[in-house]
């Protein structure tokens, strides 16, 4: 019986040690930016828009698109930046449309991202065959 005792206070022990205050959390100076709507239309346009979530402690300077075609994923200097410039204060949404240039048939990837002071943070990859 006493074995179990001293068992049981130990436990008890390192629950108590594990349940200390954790930290807090601290705001982040970076941009978290996501593509949440993607809108094809064959051989007439593509439309795309990205929520940002940020601290406003630094100041977007720029933000927008990059895209590139299936034959120059690999390459980033074949990538083409849409640039939508500096976000206006408290603008969490962004979005823009490409009505011509795309190949039919040819599969393209997008991501978003926002550059602030200090920092460029682009969003999920996501992708779309034009057809």
């Amino acid at each position: 019986m006493r074995y179990i005792l001293v068992i049981f206070l130990v436990a008890i022990s390192f629950f108590q040690i594990g349940c200390e205050k954790e930290a807090e959390v601290q705001p982040k100076d970076y941009p978290f930016v996501a593509i949440d709507k993607l809108d094809v239309m064959p051989n007439k346009y593509v439309a795309f828009h990205a929520n940002i979530a940020y601290n406003d402690t630094l100041q977007i300077i720029d933000h927008g698109f990059t895209i590139c075609d299936s034959r120059n994923h690999s390459n980033p200097a074949m990538t083409y930046i849409i640039s939508l410039g500096s976000l206006a204060k408290n603008q969490s949404e962004f979005n823009d449309t490409i009505y011509s240039g795309l190949v039919y048939g040819m599969k393209y990837y997008l991501r978003a991202y926002t550059k602030n002071t200090r920092y460029t943070v682009y969003s999920n990859e996501v992708f779309f065959v034009n057809k």
